[in-house]
């Protein structure tokens, strides 16, 4: 597989939510030269969505409106490191 075509895959999965396979993409493209910061991109946008996921509570938004909108809690920065 082309370096082009891993990251028109990594692409398309960032764009379809499927973060699980960030960690194989970033293995592949480690083996193309000039990619180790799209690498190392990769594994801290996957390691920041499972954190984001772990730390998410459900949060209702069916009774939002311009006047009052929910929110989730923020993440400590701390937790983020």
């Amino acid at each position: 597989m082309s370096a082009t075509k891993i990251e028109e895959e990594i692409d398309s999965s960032r764009c379809h939510g499927q973060w699980q396979k960030l960690p194989k993409l970033a293995k592949k493209i480690s083996k193309y030269q000039n990619y180790s910061v799209l690498e190392q991109l990769i594994y801290g946008e996957h390691s920041l969505n499972v954190n984001l996921n772990l730390r998410r509570k459900h949060v209702a938004y069916d009774s939002d409106n311009p006047s009052k909108l929910s929110y989730e809690p923020a993440i400590p920065k701390d937790s983020l490191t």
